[in-house]
């Protein structure tokens, strides 16, 4: 089960070695990828899962060989105008409607 994470500890571990994203995550990468427009759309086929929250949740620490996206894109596609890297949050509903919460924000 998730747990909250003290401020300033590390979110992800990396994973002894990288596995393929499952069929879900998959399908969760290409909704994304074609929410923002086709520039993702290559990182996206050749992502890895490199890492795992420390919390127990399912978030996923992503890489990819494919090429890098424009510095103007990931700065546009950016919530918090990094260029960098981007980072995708969500939250959502339990089965009882009641809001979900997020270990990792």
């Amino acid at each position: 089960m998730p747990t909250e994470l003290p401020a300033g500890t590390a979110v992800f571990r990396a994973l002894h070695r990288p596995r393929p994203p499952s069929p879900a995550e998959v399908a969760v990468l290409s909704w994304l990828a074609a929410a923002v427009g086709p520039e993702p759309s290559g990182q996206v086929a050749d992502a890895a899962v490199v890492g795992a929250c420390t919390c127990g949740c399912s978030s996923v620490q992503l890489s990819t060989s494919g090429a890098p996206l424009p510095v103007a894109t990931v700065r546009r596609l950016s919530a918090t105008g990094t260029t960098d890297h981007l980072a995708v949050s969500s939250s959502g509903r339990g089965a009882d409607g009641s809001p979900s919460t997020s270990c990792c924000t």
